[in-house]
C-alpha cells in the first residue's frame, strides 16, 4: 500500500519509538506468522491546505520512469470555525533495472476534508489506488533458491477511508477518537524467469480499527490513557497462509506519562499497554 501512496499527498513522515508509541496501535504482531511484536511506528500525514493551494509536479528518470501529480487545496468559512478540502490526483511507472523484476505501474486518488472549531476538530479522508508490481528478483550470492522468481503483485487495488474527531473539553482534557478501514483486492502471481508455469493466488483483505483515547495535561505533566481495537480478515490467505482463510482481532489498552523538565530542556516519558489478541480464523487456531 505505501508503494502506491502518491509522494504529492505526504506532508510529514515521523518514525514514532518512545512511549508515544504505546497510544498509537498495538504493539503485537499482525499478519505475520511470527507474530513479531512492534517497535514503533511509521506516521505519515497526508497534506492539510492552509490557504488555497495549487501544486502540479512531474518528474521524468532512468528505466522508463514517468511520474505526474497534481492537488488542489482550499480553506474556508464554517460557522464559527473554519474548513478545508484537498483533493489529488497522481499516477507513476517505472520498468525498474534491466533483469530485476522492479517494475511499478500505479495510479491515486485522494481526498482529505474536515472543520476545526474553537473545541472541535473532524477530518475525514479517502484514497484509492490502483497498482501493480513487481518485488525484486533475488542474486544468486544472496539466495540462489529464488535467483529467478518473478514474482509480481498484479493487480492490487486498495481503498482507506478514516474519520478522525478531537474534542477539547477544557484546557486541560481532550478527547480523540479515530476509526479508519482498509481493503484490498490483489492477485500474487508466482513466475520463473525458466519456466512457463504461473501460480495465481488470491490476496484479498481488510483492516479495520478503532481508537479512543484521552488527555490530561496540568503544568508541565501530561497523561493520556485509552483503548483501541484492530481487526484483520484475508477470506482468500496470503503468503504463508495460501487458500487459508484468517481472521484476527486485537484489543489493546494503554498508559502513559510525559513529565517536562528544567522549561522543557528535559522530558521524561513513561507507559505500558496491554493487547490481547484473538485468532478467529486461521490455521494457527486448529493448531
Amino acid at each position: 500500500v505505501l508503494k502506491t501512496l502518491p509522494v504529492i499527498a505526504i506532508e510529514e513522515v515521523r518514525i514514532v519509538r518512545s512511549s508515544t508509541a504505546l497510544t498509537l496501535s498495538p504493539l503485537v504482531g499482525l499478519v505475520s506468522p511470527s507474530g513479531a511484536p512492534n517497535n514503533g511506528f511509521i506516521v505519515v500525514r497526508t497534506r492539510q491546505p492552509r490557504e488555497t493551494e495549487r501544486l502540479a509536479r512531474a518528474f521524468i528518470g532512468e528505466h522508463d520512469s514517468y511520474e505526474a501529480g497534481l492537488r488542489l487545496g482550499t480553506t474556508f468559512s464554517l460557522g464559527e470555525g473554519a474548513g478545508y478540502v484537498n483533493g489529488v490526483a497522481s499516477y507513476a511507472t517505472t520498468e525498474g533495472p534491466d533483469g530485476m523484476n522492479l517494475f511499478r505501474d500505479s495510479h491515486s486518488v485522494a481526498v482529505r476534508a474536515g472543520y476545526a472549531g474553537e473545541r472541535f476538530k473532524l477530518d475525514a479522508s479517502l484514497i484509492q489506488t490502483w497498482a501493480a508490481f513487481g518485488f525484486q528478483r533475488s542474486t544468486q550470492k544472496l539466495r540462489d533458491s529464488t535467483y529467478n522468481a518473478r514474482w509480481t503483485m498484479d493487480p492490487l487495488d486498495t481503498t482507506t477511508v478514516s474519520l478522525n474527531g478531537e474534542f477539547r473539553w477544557n484546557d486541560n482534557n481532550t478527547t480523540i477518537a479515530s476509526v479508519a478501514n482498509t481493503t484490498s483486492d490483489g492477485t500474487f502471481r508466482q513466475a520463473s524467469y525458466v519456466s512457463p508455469v504461473v501460480t495465481v493466488l488470491d490476496n484479498d483483505n481488510e483492516l479495520a480499527n478503532f481508537n479512543l483515547r484521552h488527555t490530561l495535561s496540568f503544568g508541565g505533566t501530561k497523561i493520556t490513557g485509552g483503548g483501541d481495537f484492530v481487526s484483520w480478515h484475508t477470506p482468500t490467505g496470503q503468503f504463508y497462509y495460501e487458500g487459508l482463510e484468517r481472521e484476527e482481532e486485537v484489543f489493546g489498552y494503554f498508559l502513559q506519562a510525559e513529565q517536562a523538565l528544567l522549561d522543557d530542556r528535559l522530558n521524561l516519558d513513561i507507559g505500558g499497554r496491554i493487547d490481547q489478541v484473538t485468532i478467529v480464523t486461521g490455521f494457527d487456531y486448529y493448531l
